[in-house]
């Protein structure tokens, strides 16, 4: 009996189990089986442009054993291949889609993607678009839209702002918008104003009262024995919010007839009572809202005290100080400001604003109009600011300028008065007959001076009746100081 071989052709096995019943036939067939694997190695892949594209591959052999007489190859590949570069190719194109709209201008497109095969282990991406888009051209044009107008409507009015004037009739304002909604789409405007006015404070101020100093005495008529002479001072008395805004309103004349020679006229010894000062009156109200303003207060010179030469009173009538309220927002009730003008020739630039109110107040279009400023050159990487910028006013005429005016005119019109007076009293002269005086002193602040004249004494030497009165100061009739006098005129002048 002949021995097989070691299994697997092993020179190193020491034993292997043979089939003892029977023995090995030389000529039996053998089937094939396959060894191991090699180890993975660099390997080419050999196919229409593939650019040698490379790959990893191992082998195998159908030699464990091999097939012999006859017996069966080895099933299965000999030769594995991974890691090939694959490049991407394109899909079909999708069919189109619908159009994007159905009317106008629309557009349809159509996708395809890298996967026919996708690109792998290095392979190049699909080159070309994976979209494509076109115009549909049958879509019928589309219909006008066209949206409906939205007419604006006012907003609810604001509240009353305060009062301009604290009595004797001052304006309230009050504001409204038109956004609720504002007009769109060839909408209305509203209908109507955006503001609104009413009277407040109608209620009448209280009665101020001022008085002017008396003028001292002035000559205005001559006699042989004697002369005439007058004063004037102004009372006035108004119901104003500031005792500033008195006007005269009533003047007072006063005459008296003086003998020559005599003291009572002329002696600065007798009757000087200089006239004194009141109580400083209470802080008014700040000139503002907002912002800083101004208080004051002020006292009267008690005038009607000072007789003869006595000396008026010393000093101010009127002091004043400084006072603080919150800040103003000085933009509130301006429109905007306009662009800086070109330079003019004083080199100077100017711009304005304008105020949306009608009738401006201290809340409203505080500030100024119009401001001014000096042009600067400015050089290549250096920046110059405006030093400086002043405001200029508006022109117009102010009170001040009114009350000036009028006071002129009044003391123009009392001089040319009194010349005509004068000259209407000299023509009188040469028919008043010669008075002759009795011995008593002509102190006509004093005594009750008698006059006597060569006529009859139930007439009166001036053709007048002679009468002893008070000399009254005021036009209402307010005895003021108990003097007698012999008073042959007194006239008053109310307005």
């Amino acid at each position: 009996m002949a021995c097989t071989t070691a299994p697997h052709r092993n020179p190193l096995s020491s034993f292997w189990v043979q089939n003892p019943i029977r023995c090995p036939k030389p000529d039996a067939p053998v089937d094939g089986d396959w060894g191991d694997w090699s180890k993975w190695a660099p390997c080419s892949q050999i196919k229409k442009d593939s650019s040698n594209d490379g790959c990893l591959c191992r082998q195998r052999f159908c030699d464990r054993p091999s097939p012999t007489n006859g017996g069966k190859k080895c099933d299965g590949i000999s030769v594995q291949v991974t890691n090939c570069t694959v490049h991407g190719q394109w899909t079909e194109w999708s069919a189109w889609s619908a159009c994007s709209q159905s009317c106008g201008v629309a557009i349809k497109m159509r996708r395809r993607t890298c996967g026919n095969p996708a690109p792998s282990y290095g392979g190049h991406n699909c080159v070309g678009p994976e979209r494509d888009e076109m115009y549909c051209a049958t879509n019928p044009p589309c219909p006008v839209y066209t949206r409906l107008p939205i007419h604006g409507h006012w907003s609810e009015w604001n509240s009353w702002s305060e009062c301009s004037s604290p009595c004797g009739g001052g304006i309230q304002t009050r504001e409204r918008r038109c956004d609720d909604p504002m007009p769109q789409y060839g909408g209305k405007e509203c209908i109507g104003c955006h503001q609104d006015f009413r009277i407040c404070n109608t209620h009448m101020c209280p009665e101020h009262r001022k008085s002017s100093p008396w003028t001292p005495w002035m000559m205005v008529n001559f006699t042989k024995d004697g002369f005439f002479q007058q004063r004037f001072r102004a009372i006035c008395r108004a119901n104003v919010v500031d005792v500033n805004d008195i006007r005269l309103g009533h003047l007072k004349k006063e005459e008296r007839y003086c003998l020559e020679g005599s003291s009572g006229c002329s002696d600065p010894g007798s009757k000087n009572i200089d006239a004194d000062w009141s109580e400083w009156s209470e802080w008014s109200s700040c000139s503002v809202t907002c912002g800083t303003g101004v208080q004051y207060r002020e006292r009267t010179c008690d005038i009607p005290s000072l007789l003869g030469n006595g000396a008026e009173c010393k000093g101010s009538s009127r002091i004043e100080r400084q006072c603080e309220l919150p800040p103003c927002d000085e933009s509130e009730g301006w429109d905007e400001w306009t662009v800086w003008s070109l330079c003019d020739y004083r080199q100077e630039q100017h711009r304005q604003r304008k105020c949306r109110i009608d009738v401006p107040s201290s809340k409203y279009c505080s500030g100024a109009s119009r401001e001014t400023r000096l042009c600067v050159n400015q050089v290549e990487g250096v920046e110059y600011g405006v030093g400086e910028s002043h405001a200029a006013e508006e022109d117009g005429i102010h009170v001040e300028h009114v009350i000036v005016a009028f006071i002129g005119g009044l003391v123009t019109g009392l001089a040319l008065g009194t010349f005509g007076m004068y000259l209407f009293k000299q023509r009188k002269i040469h028919d008043l007959p010669r008075l002759t005086p009795r011995g008593t002193d002509a102190n006509l602040y004093i005594s009750n001076t008698e006059w006597k004249a060569a006529r009859p004494l139930t007439e009166s030497p001036l053709k007048v009746p002679q009468k002893e009165a008070t000399i009254k100061r005021n036009c209402n009739g307010t005895l003021t100081r108990n003097l007698r006098t012999p008073l042959y005129s007194e006239e008053s002048y109310c307005t």
